[in-house]
């Protein structure tokens, strides 16, 4: 429209600045009009534009083709010019219609120009870039979904691998991918889920030694107490001589005291468990006099040799647990020993270690039981013989004595030859 637009006013000023000049020379109106009719119109034929002129409403010159020449196809009214489009047999045209400059409005301009070539070019160019353009959005579509796919793979994964552990499979990691903020997130998940495996783990670890305590226990004490209550039992239904009226109490006073002697080592398991000791230094040599005077009369019963050796000076904990921890190594060693054999305390250092030894002549231990030998209640003895009244406590309670002060606690032993038990501590 633009473009017939600027046609037109180019033709009518053009004719209308030449009819001024050749009327002012003299030259009749009307035969300058058909002049400049012909010569323009000539001229534009050849790109398929046509002209007609109108006085008023009568068409008085066209060179636009029969039967559509004659009618004005725009009105302009009080305009200088109107455009309109039409479609004439099958053929696209724009028609501006506007006044003759320097005729007073008498004679009107027609200008039609055929754009069918034109029309089908945009067309052609159109439906190209239709096509060019529905490609590359496809294309970039794909591309687009394959870099989201490759972007949201991570948390993909993520969303999976949450899955998994959130079913159980707490082993389910991750793979790192090379993108730094993506690495990042896949570090910490992994770190995470290995936390949780941790935990889960340490859960049922800890589960499973509760529940191995619970059953220990309630075997532990289901004899002495189904024995406390049948001599009870006996001595109310029967009648009994003195004689063996304190036979029976002595058995009652035995199974209680073995009952007492679990109650108060779960007592200290559980006041071990709790936290930590108060470190203070200890002299080796008072450390070794005390743990013998409460020794002396189960060794001197069993009669074994008590001999020791202190080239470590002093330790630093607390003297009542550090003296507990060896009472109770020494009374599973005097268990493992047979009558007449020796028992041996080494206190040394090395290098920034002090390492406290307990060392004994007895049955040894198998090296498939040297992990589990730690735990509450257990014994190798599979018979579980309460003669010594040992629970099966002992070591378990050193373990904690030996976690509250830093140390490890590490065990050398051959069956029939005999066990080494080395408590090493790390000096300040």
């Amino acid at each position: 429209m633009e473009r017939g637009g600027n046609e037109h006013y180019l033709i009518s000023s053009s004719m209308g600045k030449e009819l001024k000049s050749l009327m002012e020379r003299g030259a009749k109106k009307e035969e300058v009009i058909q002049y400049l009719f012909t010569y323009y119109s000539e001229h534009y034929a050849r790109q398929k534009g046509y002209l007609e002129i109108f006085q008023g409403n009568e068409m008085r010159c066209s060179s636009f083709p029969f039967p559509w020449k004659g009618k004005l196809y725009s009105d302009n009214g009080e305009n200088d010019r109107t455009a309109v489009l039409k479609r004439l047999d099958g053929k696209e045209y724009i028609i501006v219609t506007g006044y003759f400059p320097h005729t007073k409005q008498e004679y009107k301009i027609q200008y039609i120009s055929d754009i069918t070539s034109m029309i089908g070019m945009w067309e052609k160019l159109r439906n190209t870039l239709l096509v060019i353009g529905t490609g590359f959005s496809a294309l970039a579509g794909v591309l687009l979904l394959l870099l989201l796919n490759l972007t949201f793979r991570p948390f993909s994964q993520v969303v999976a691998a949450s899955g998994e552990i959130a079913g159980g499979n707490y082993e389910k990691r991750i793979p790192v991918p090379g993108n730094r903020e993506l690495a990042v997130m896949a570090d910490s998940f992994n770190d995470m889920a290995q936390k949780v495996q941790e935990a889960v783990t340490k859960l049922s670890r800890d589960a499973r030694q509760k529940q191995q305590f619970i059953d220990n226990f309630s075997h532990e004490i289901r004899t002495p107490l189904t024995s406390v209550c049948g001599f009870a039992e006996y001595m109310q239904k029967s009648v009994l001589s003195e004689e063996e009226r304190i036979t029976m109490a002595g058995y009652i006073i035995e199974d209680s005291r073995y009952i007492l002697n679990i109650a108060d080592r779960l007592l200290t398991l559980a006041t071990l468990t709790n936290g930590s000791c108060e470190k203070k230094k200890c002299l080796i040599q008072e450390l070794f006099d005390g743990a013998q005077k409460l020794l002396h009369k189960r060794l001197e019963e069993k009669k074994i040799r008590l001999l020791w050796e202190d080239d470590c000076g002093c330790l630093y904990g607390d003297e009542d647990l550090l003296q507990s921890l060896l009472v109770n190594l020494t009374n599973n060693a005097a268990d493992a020993c047979s009558c007449g054999s020796t028992v041996r305390w080494h206190a040394y250092r090395e290098g920034d270690k002090a390492i406290l030894s307990v060392s004994d002549q007895g049955k040894g231990i198998p090296a498939d039981q040297l992990d589990k030998i730690r735990e509450p209640f257990y014994r190798v003895d599979p018979s579980r013989n309460r003669e010594s009244g040992n629970a099966g406590l002992g070591l378990a309670i050193c373990r904690q004595i030996a976690e509250c002060h830093g140390a490890e606690m590490i065990f050398e032993s051959k069956v029939q030859v005999g066990t080494t038990v080395k408590v090493i501590f790390t000096l300040p």
